[in-house]
């Protein structure tokens, strides 16, 4: 910008836009500062160019700009599912199992396990992490498990009071999957609402982390520089997950598993059951195997989603 005509508003326009149309040009520059750059200032970088952009199309056709307009351009958009979910009122989620392997961990071990996996545990805001480049939106305890599925999705929290985890008092032997997969669909005709009628859930022994068989469970956001003997925080737990089942997977004759190692389930990360992971199986027509194939890329080989970072209502990839 050359010149100042006294207008204020209008000048931080004309500059703001001089400096998103140099970042375009320069790509290095581009990079260097979306490096450091926090996800909400990131977002909000993107809608501005994606703004300046409406703005000069609509100048050009027009001769004038709409904001609402604009904005309805680049909104995201509450997923049609959770829409129909909670407009309906309508129940959804999972049948659940728990395997007798793993109440026959240490009561220690599972019962700290159930408390994050469940969300009754939260996890506190560390005091330790409360510095000048925390992100001033996350100083907060933070869900954990299954709670946190309403933050992983646009409008998740719109679904929350349908969510519906149907726990079968009867355990079941870990190691006998078709005796699961029968006692299933002897409960599948009872199954109301959304509730998935394809998929269950099975919590096994190796869902556990074995260093909470010993250790007591620090529920902070940080690990401190110096650990206390005895303990373990939860930064440092493997992702919580379940095993997700096939409803109606077939093994090969004699066989436990197909030729690429299928054996008719796949671990998936806890946070994105009642999201993602539903989304996948109920609402697409993606096969349990080809998320089991995308979570053998994965660390731990557990299945999980995110959302895309300009439109959370989208995920980034399922397969």
């Amino acid at each position: 910008m050359d010149t100042f005509d006294g207008d204020g508003l209008k000048a931080t326009d004309i500059l703001y836009s001089e400096h998103l149309k140099l970042e375009e040009n320069k790509p290095e520059l581009a990079r260097a500062r979306a490096a450091v750059r926090q996800d909400y200032e990131v977002i909000a970088h993107e809608r501005a160019k994606r703004m300046l952009d409406i703005y000069e199309k609509q100048i050009e056709e027009t001769g004038s700009f709409g904001a609402k307009t604009a904005w309805a351009q680049i909104e995201p958009q509450i997923p049609i599912w959770i829409t129909e979910i909670a407009n309906n009122g309508t129940t959804y989620g999972f049948a659940i199992f728990k395997s007798s392997k793993f109440t026959s961990r240490p009561e220690v071990g599972y019962k700290q396990w159930l408390g994050v996996f469940d969300g009754s545990v939260p996890v506190e805001y560390s005091a330790a992490s409360e510095s000048n480049d925390s992100d001033p939106f996350m100083e907060c305890d933070e869900l954990t498990g299954i709670q946190a599925a309403s933050g992983t999705v646009f409008k998740g929290h719109f679904v929350t009071p349908y969510w519906n985890l149907w726990w079968d008092n009867e355990l079941v032997d870990e190691d006998a999957p078709e005796s699961i997969r029968e006692r299933f669909a002897t409960l599948a005709p009872s199954l109301e609402g959304k509730m998935s009628k394809t998929t269950f859930l099975v919590i096994t022994s190796d869902c556990v982390p074995h260093e909470l068989d010993e250790n007591k469970l620090v529920m902070e956001t940080e690990v401190p520089r110096t650990k206390s003997p005895g303990h373990i925080y939860y930064p440092d737990l493997v992702p919580l997950f379940v095993w997700a089942y096939d409803a109606h997977w077939v093994p090969p004759a004699d066989m436990t598993c197909d030729e690429d190692g299928y054996q008719g389930r796949v671990k998936v990360d806890a946070e994105v059951i009642f999201s993602w992971f539903y989304y996948a199986r109920e609402e697409t027509s993606h096969t349990m195997k080809d998320l089991w194939r995308r979570a053998q890329k994965e660390p731990n080989q557990i299945w999980t989603a995110e959302a895309a970072l300009l439109d959370r209502g989208v995920p980034v990839e399922l397969i």
